[in-house]
């Protein structure tokens, strides 16, 4: 997997091929080196490679729809691709416009960013219904023009996200809001027709390996396993979920373990990121990113994440927890989260986060022991109807 789409097979993929570049910027202008770019797609068809996709346009063998690469000193990335073609909803009430997905991190925990490039003039733009659910119209900076000013490779056209993600500005660093209880899901109107199809995060963004951090057996491994539910309390399905802790130590310093696991694949060594250049955008640095989705089958919806324990971050007044981050179909943004463990009773009264909460939103928090080194931490989007979930708290930064 890298940034070219369309070399990651023995074949040719079909379709018109194109180059999609760009720049990734802070606020204060400066380029963000080093930065992890995933982009994700359906093919010329309009078909994704993933088994809940029922669009009925054929797959294509040389084409798997998923890239990866990093920023260079200048903050670019490029990656040569196909255009993807449209596709309809389930219920085929609409069709959604050929678009790109792509995730950025930035340079803090704050600063995730998952996001998508729509093309210009495309006749299906004013009746897409996730542009319809932004809270602000859509402004030229959400389109990507065709280049004229460089020379794409040859047989592609260039297509420089310039406008758009090519100066992509992180929100500015973590600094929680002063009501950081309760945040409500962003949610599309119809569940129906995009909760349940597409964009597939559990298919583009995971890595192998993603729940198995620590290595079994050792003293200071904890399990973390749970569900991701809806307010009707079902679970999610293909939801992703991103686990960011302190190391052991507290330290906040050093590249982070980028790992996601997938069922259907056998286990393989955890992909480590080299330690990001000097000269970078200041900001603060994860120690640990554990990334992994739920399983496929809707009996295993489950997810588990084996880990260390952690510490309190720093200088940090927080108590010792695991920072989420939350994916999944019918969210118009991920939603973050925090894991806090039971026996950090005395922590707990002084953690600025918890200390703002009832004591029954706090609880949603809160792990519960299930076994020895194990926890059980559900991820509850809505509270139910009748009561019997209560919606987790959700931050908001700012």
């Amino acid at each position: 997997m890298g940034r070219r789409l369309t070399r990651q097979h023995p074949g040719e993929p079909l379709g018109e091929r194109i180059t999609v570049t760009g720049r990734i910027l802070d606020r204060a202008g400066r380029p963000v080196r080093g930065q992890l770019v995933e982009i994700w797609q359906a093919n010329a068809a309009g078909r994704y490679t993933h088994r809940q996709d029922r669009h009925p346009a054929p797959l294509d063998p040389n084409f798997t729809g998923v890239g990866r690469c990093r920023t260079d000193d200048r903050g670019r990335y490029a990656f040569t691709t196909v255009r993807p073609g449209a596709y309809p909803l389930p219920d085929e009430s609409s069709w959604r416009p050929a678009h790109i997905h792509f995730s950025f991190f930035g340079t803090a925990f704050t600063q995730r960013l998952v996001t998508q490039m729509y093309f210009p003039g495309d006749p299906l733009l004013p009746y897409d219904q996730i542009l319809a659910a932004v809270r602000d119209p859509p402004t030229a900076t959400a389109w990507s023009p065709p280049s004229t000013t460089r020379c794409p490779p040859r047989g592609t056209a260039g297509l420089p996200l310039g406008s758009w993600s090519s100066t992509a500005r992180p929100p500015p660093g973590p600094r929680r809001a002063a009501d950081a209880g309760h945040r409500r899901p962003r949610r599309v109107a119809r569940r129906d027709a995009r909760a349940d199809h597409r964009p597939f995060f559990g298919h583009a963004l995971p890595v192998p390996d993603g729940g198995r951090i620590a290595p079994e057996g050792h003293p200071d491994a904890v399990t973390v396993h749970g569900l991701v539910r809806d307010g009707a309390g079902v679970p999610v399905p293909d939801a992703l979920l991103e686990f960011w802790q302190a190391g052991p130590d507290g330290s906040l310093a050093g590249a982070p373990a980028r790992c996601a696991a997938t069922p259907e694949q056998a286990p393989a060594p955890p992909e480590r990121l080299t330690p990001r250049p000097a000269g970078r955008a200041p900001g603060p640095r994860r120690r640990g990113l554990h990334r992994l989705r739920p399983g496929p089958h809707r009996r295993r919806r489950s997810y588990a994440v084996r880990t260390l324990r952690p510490a309190a971050a720093g200088r940090s007044n927080a108590a010792p927890h695991l920072a989420v981050c939350v994916h999944a179909r019918g969210l118009l943004h991920h939603l973050f989260t925090r894991v806090y463990f039971p026996e950090h009773t005395a922590a707990h009264a002084t953690d600025p986060l918890l200390a703002q909460l009832p004591e029954e939103r706090a609880r949603t928090l809160l792990a519960r022991p299930d076994g020895p080194g194990r926890y059980r931490f559900d991820v509850q989007l809505q509270q139910s109807a009748d009561g019997a979930f209560e919606e987790t708290v959700f931050l908001a930064f700012r």
